[in-house]
Parts: C-alpha cells; sequence; structure tokens
C-alpha cells in the first residue's frame, strides 16, 4: 500500500544538512582559498574569520573585508534492486548556483574583532524528476498483488515529483587577543537562521489491466463499492445458511462458507479497497521551516617561526525549525510544530610550516561528534547507529611563483562513521576523496583575487534490505561534487 506519508518523510530526510564537503549537518566549504586548497585550519589570511578566528592577530592592523561565491553541482544516484520497479536507477540534481561566504575584520594591537556570514548547512535545490526508489516500492507491489485476486494487472504508471531547498544561514562575531609573541586566543558565537522549503507530488497512480492504463484510486474505489453491493446482498439470507456454490463463485468467495462468513469476507474486502483507493490517490505538499540557534565558539593559535598551529571548538548548535504548512493533507507536518534540528559539535585542527619563503604546507584534520546525537530511525525502522565520529583529514600545499602569483592544490579524505542500519534511499552518507586547486592573484597591496576548483569522487554504499513481499534485495547509494570558487579580499586601511 501507498503510504501518504512517505513524499513527506523523503521530503523532509533528502536535504537535512550538508550538502557540499564538510560534515552530515555542516558545510566546511566557506572560502576560495578552501576549495583551492581544502587545508585551512591554520589559516592566518582572512578566511581565518571562519577557520582560525585566533590567527586573524597575525595579520597587520587595519580593516579588511572579502566576498566570496562558489557554484556547486551534487549529483546523486541510487540503484535499487527491488523488483518490479520501473527502473533500477534514480537520480536527484542538486545545485546551488549562489553560495556566498562574507569575512570582516578590524586588527588594532593585539585586538581583533571579526565577523562571518555563510552558508553552514544545506545551501542548494534539489530536484527529482522521478522520486526516490521508496517513492515506486508500493506501486510495483500493485499488479502482482491484483494478478493475486485474478485481475490481469502488468505494471503501473505514476506523476513523481520533488523540489526541495535547504539552507543554514551562519552570521558569527569573534574577539581574538594576542596574548603574547606565541599563543593567541578568540572567543564569540555563531547564529545560524535554518530555513526549509519542500514542495512535491504524487499524482496520477495508475495501473495497467489488459493493456489500459486506469486510476488505480478510481479502480479500488470500484472495487470497493462491488463488495460493499455483494455484501449488502448477501445479508438479506440467514447468517448460518450455508451459500450454494453457485451464489458463493459468483460473489468471488470460496465455497462451504456461510452467508454470514461472505458478508464478513466481502466486508473485510470493500474495507482493503477503500484503503488502497485513500492511498493511491493523489499526494501534495507545500511546507517551510524555520528556525534558530545559537554556537559557542572558541579558538587558539600557536605561531612558531615556520610553523603555525590552529585549533577551533564549535559547540552543539541547539537548533529548533516550526512548520508553516500551505498544503499538507497527510497531517505529518502540522503548522506550527517545532522539530529539533541539531547541529553536533566540531573540533577542527591546523597546521601550516613554511617550508621556504615560497612553499607552504599545510595540514588539517576536523572531526564531527556524531555519536553523541540521537539520530532517531531511518525509513526501514532501523536505528541511525555509527561505528565512530565522521573526520577529514587534508593536505594542502601553495607554491609562490613571485610576487603577484600563488598556485595551490589539496586533497581530503572523508570518513564517515555511519553503520549500514544509517543508511537509507532518504538520507545516505559516503566517505569520499576530494581533490581541489587554484590559484591567488595580488593584483595589488590591497587586494587579491582567489580561485579554485574541487571534485569529491564517493565510495558507493551499499545496503541489503528486506521485504516481506519480495524477499531480499541490494540497494547502492553514491554521491559527486563538482565546485568552482572564486573570491575577493581588500584591505581598506
Amino acid at each position: 500500500m501507498m503510504k501518504k506519508t512517505t513524499l513527506l518523510i523523503a521530503i523532509c530526510t533528502l536535504l537535512m544538512g550538508n550538502l557540499f564537503a564538510g560534515g552530515i549537518l555542516t558545510n566546511m566549504n566557506q572560502s576560495a582559498q578552501y576549495v583551492r586548497m581544502l587545508s585551512r585550519n591554520a589559516s592566518t589570511e582572512l578566511d581565518a574569520v571562519y577557520f582560525n578566528p585566533a590567527g586573524l592577530t597575525l595579520l597587520e592592523d587595519g580593516f579588511y573585508g572579502g566576498i566570496h561565491n562558489q557554484t556547486i553541482f551534487q549529483y546523486r544516484t541510487i540503484e535499487s534492486g527491488f523488483p518490479g520497479l520501473n527502473g533500477s536507477e534514480y537520480k536527484g540534481d542538486v545545485k546551488a548556483l549562489l553560495f556566498p561566504s562574507l569575512f570582516a575584520a578590524y586588527k588594532k594591537n593585539n585586538w581583533v574583532f571579526s565577523l562571518g556570514f555563510g552558508l553552514n548547512g544545506g545551501g542548494g535545490t534539489a530536484e527529482f524528476d522521478r522520486g526516490i526508489p521508496t517513492f515506486e516500492k508500493p506501486l510495483a507491489l500493485l499488479a502482482p498483488g491484483l494478478q493475486g485476486i485474478g485481475v490481469p494487472a502488468t505494471g503501473y504508471e505514476a506523476d513523481l515529483f520533488l523540489d526541495a531547498w535547504s539552507v543554514f544561514f551562519g552570521t558569527q562575531l569573534n574577539a581574538s587577543y594576542k596574548i603574547n609573541d606565541v599563543i593567541s586566543a578568540s572567543a564569540g558565537f555563531r547564529y545560524i537562521r535554518g530555513v526549509n522549503t519542500y514542495e512535491g507530488h504524487i499524482r496520477d497512480i495508475n495501473v495497467i489491466i489488459n493493456g489500459t492504463s486506469q486510476s488505480a484510486s478510481d479502480f479500488f474505489s470500484g472495487l470497493a463499492a462491488q463488495a460493499t453491493a455483494g455484501a449488502q446482498s448477501l445479508s438479506a439470507f440467514p447468517a448460518d445458511m450455508v451459500m450454494p456454490d453457485a451464489v458463493a463463485q459468483g460473489a468471488g468467495l470460496p465455497t462451504g462458507l456461510t452467508f454470514g462468513q461472505g458478508v464478513a469476507a466481502l466486508t473485510a474486502s470493500a474495507t482493503s479497497a477503500t484503503a488502497r483507493a485513500q492511498a493511491t490517490a493523489d499526494v501534495e505538499t507545500d511546507t517551510k521551516q524555520t528556525g534558530n540557534g545559537f554556537a559557542p565558539l572558541l579558538g587558539l593559535n600557536l605561531s612558531l617561526d615556520k610553523l603555525n598551529i590552529g585549533v577551533r571548538y564549535e559547540f552543539k548548535t541547539s537548533l529548533t525549525l516550526t512548520n508553516d504548512t500551505k498544503i499538507d493533507g497527510t497531517g505529518f507536518f502540522p503548522d506550527g510544530e517545532k522539530d529539533a534540528n541539531d547541529i553536533p559539535a566540531i573540533l577542527a585542527i591546523g597546521v601550516d610550516y613554511m617550508i621556504s619563503d615560497a612553499f607552504k604546507i599545510s595540514a588539517s584534520y576536523n572531526n564531527y561528534f556524531d555519536k553523541a546525537f540521537d539520530w532517531g530511525n531511518n525509513v526501514y525502522g532501523q536505528e541511525k547507529t555509527f561505528d565512530h565520529n565522521m573526520f577529514e583529514i587534508a593536505v594542502g600545499l601553495e607554491y609562490a611563483l613571485n610576487d603577484k602569483w600563488k598556485i595551490s592544490v589539496g586533497g581530503m579524505h572523508t570518513n564517515t562513521g555511519v553503520t549500514e542500519q544509517y543508511q537509507s534511499d532518504f538520507t545516505y552518507s559516503n566517505s569520499a576523496y576530494t581533490g581541489g586547486f587554484g590559484c591567488q592573484y595580488k593584483i595589488n597591496n590591497r587586494l587579491t583575487l582567489d580561485a579554485g576548483f574541487l571534485h569529491t569522487t564517493y565510495i558507493k554504499g551499499d545496503k541489503t534490505l528486506v521485504d516481506e513481499n519480495v524477499g531480499s534485495y541490494k540497494e547502492t547509494y553514491d554521491k559527486r561534487n563538482f565546485d568552482f570558487a572564486i573570491g575577493i579580499n581588500y584591505k581598506f586601511f
């Protein structure tokens, strides 16, 4: 049976959290320098506003501003071995043509005050023209179910569509202080404004019978009407009288039943057919979720001649989203209902080392404290468990060709900590390898331009599932990302 809540659950979970580089619920790609290098946790340039606020104390005195944008494409592919589907491959395109980051910092003597803005989670629009396997699995069972009662059904048709947009806007303030020539510290907070919008439908569910496509809801309504009429006609006879064979066969019932048993059987059939008619009716949703949250931020920077070390700790963001629902016939998104959508804490550590005046090597480590969270259950009723926290390890190289040009390259491995129980076609997490490269051009003593490109290849995730109707089958989950970035930084005075 097609559950109406299927669409709503899928829409809710498909876009929650990170779409690009970072943890399950966090975007770490916050500057063009990151895209071209992938290791920025020990940055002492302007993007340290996000990556290493304590490192801003190594800037010269003055006021700095920067604006960066990324254009990002993500392609999701799900392969399902569920029998009877109209094709095994499902594709979803997620895109963010505008993915801005803004940085500002004012340094005077030992103090730096900084402001940052970025898309800390989500940030893209997702289109799934065919939905996902869970949309179609109940439909694939329609024809076999009808065949079991003697109806010559051979397939199904449906109009499935999902369009969703999600973004967590992050605005942060930090104060950094240079304690001595080696140690600097920072403290601040980030304010998160979360916005999710979901529009989708499952319409025109048809069954194909004798080569003709007809409305499944109308067909089941017709079956319900026939069964109800049959029960009413049988109820005119004594309940304990055994039905003649011809009467039983004419009503589509086994022989040997009493009229009372026949009425009960037809009434049950009418109830079941009515439920199927309701379940195969059109489903639509138009919902917006909004909410606010805060997270304290702490940072430490150690400057040791050619070696610079940055440490940043982001506390958990407590975030609650409230529904503003225009269309929701299922009641799954009641208008005004609140749902928790907290973001796990993060520990980020980075090291930069100047091999020479022109050549820098950088390494970064990010740990996302996912295991501390109760992620609930996936659509199959299995707990979303973790073997370990997700972590990332990145290495970047930067070389100054001359006073104007720098080139860079970086690589990163993301290791997801999810178990097989976490994965589903609604929401899944894959380990990945990312490569990036790019350049920086110093236009003058005040203005610099950065540009970069990265590509992420994910390791396919497999899951073996068991359905009571078809037995065991496999699903495979995959993604890939492309990211183009450009950024301008300017020192005003």
